[in-house]
């Protein structure tokens, strides 16, 4: 893994913050740290996956429960 995993306080206070597979950092803003997804830009803390060997979750957005709850709820 690349980063790291969103943190207790990042999902408290609803911050806009992702784990992404290794095959999306392709799609990532032009600042590197950033990805749009549906109109609304979240901060990359962390990509899963190896550079070598494809992985199922290549291709995953990781959320928070409490951010999935929150817009879905």
């Amino acid at each position: 893994m690349e980063g790291r995993y969103y943190t207790r306080e990042e999902i408290l206070k609803r911050k806009n913050v992702v784990v992404i597979g290794q095959n999306l950092k392709k799609y990532m803003n032009d600042d590197g740290k950033t990805i749009g997804i549906y109109g609304k830009n979240y901060e990359v803390v962390g990509v899963v996956g190896l550079k070598d060997r494809p992985l199922k979750w290549d291709m995953f957005i990781f959320f928070s429960l409490v951010y999935s709850i929150r817009r879905n709820g």
